[in-house]
C-alpha cells in the first residue's frame, strides 16, 4: 500500500513538472559589469539592487511568457534555479541575461553567450510583484 501511494506520488509530481518545462531555445547572456549597484526592474524594494555575485538574479524581456518572481532552472554544462528580478531592455522574447554569479553556475563561457538551454520552472514561485 505504501508502494503504491510512494508511486502514486511521484508520477503526479513528475506531471506536474512536466507541464512547467520550457522545451524551447534560449539566449543567455550575462549582466554588463556597469549595471552593479543599478536597481531591479521588478521592485527595489523587493529584490534590492543588482549584484553580480547574486547567483539567483535573472532578467527577462517584457514580452517574455516568464514574469517577475518566477523560478528558473536554467542548464547549460551545469544546472541553476534563478528568480526573474529584472527587465532587459536589450533582450528578445527568448533571451534571458543573468548575473555573472548565475552565468559562472550555468557553466556560461568566455564568449559571454551561449543559444542552448534548457528552463525549467520551479514550484512554487516567490516573490511574485503582481
Amino acid at each position: 500500500m505504501v508502494r503504491c501511494i510512494a508511486a502514486l506520488t511521484m508520477a503526479l509530481l513528475v506531471a506536474l513538472l512536466a507541464e512547467h518545462v520550457e522545451a524551447h531555445s534560449y539566449k543567455l547572456t550575462y549582466y554588463h559589469p556597469s549595471f552593479e549597484g543599478g536597481p531591479l526592474g521588478c521592485g527595489s524594494d523587493i529584490y534590492g539592487s543588482y549584484k553580480g555575485s547574486d547567483p539567483t538574479t535573472a532578467a527577462i524581456s517584457r514580452s517574455s511568457s516568464f514574469e517577475c518572481g518566477d523560478r528558473l532552472q536554467v542548464c547549460g554544462s551545469s544546472c541553476a534555479v534563478v528568480i526573474v528580478k529584472d527587465y532587459c531592455g536589450g533582450c528578445s522574447y527568448n533571451h534571458i541575461d543573468l548575473s555573472l554569479a548565475a552565468w559562472d553556475a550555468v557553466g556560461g563561457v568566455t564568449s559571454g553567450e551561449v543559444t542552448r538551454v534548457t528552463i525549467a520552472m520551479e514550484l512554487p514561485d516567490v516573490g511574485r510583484t503582481e
